[in-house]
């Protein structure tokens, strides 16, 4: 996805994402605009796909989509332009068909912002169980929430 994802790599814990924040993300201060978080983030949530389970094509080869329900992010301190940070990806709960995660940018040890997202899986225009190739990158969200039942043998 644009100039970000060309720039990204993933963090030796595998569960942060290096980006160098292009121009395009940045009103004329020079700092990233609010509403380009969310663009990050996504950045962030595919390369997080890749290692998880393969990718996004690995996701929708199953016959379904993730769609995003719900957003949120605080605003911590700016990013500028150029500057490389780090998103961290961390999945916070997960559902039968629904799963949280959220999400960390840091400047090395500055907090710059946090976010949330919460994912449905949906097929044939309803939501539907997520796919059994996600399991183990949601291991411990399922572990810290009760909502989802483990999966039969």
């Amino acid at each position: 996805m644009g100039d970000a994802a060309a720039e990204r790599g993933r963090d030796a814990d595998g569960q942060g994402f290096s980006v160098r924040i292009a121009p395009r993300y940045c009103d004329a201060q020079g700092m990233v605009h609010a509403s380009r978080y969310y663009e990050l983030f996504e950045d962030a949530f595919l390369a997080w796909l890749d290692h998880a389970c393969g990718g996004y094509l690995a996701l929708q080869a199953t016959g379904g989509d993730l769609v995003i329900i719900e957003n949120g992010c605080t605003y911590r301190h700016p990013a500028r332009q150029n500057d490389r940070v780090t998103i961290d990806v961390d999945p916070v709960w997960a559902s039968k068909s629904s799963f949280c995660v959220a999400f960390r940018v840091r400047r090395d040890q500055i907090e710059i912002a946090d976010g949330r997202s919460t994912y449905v899986f949906v097929q044939n225009g309803a939501s539907a169980p997520i796919p059994a190739l996600l399991d183990p990158a949601l291991a411990d969200a399922t572990a810290r929430s009760p909502r989802r039942p483990a999966r039969e043998p």
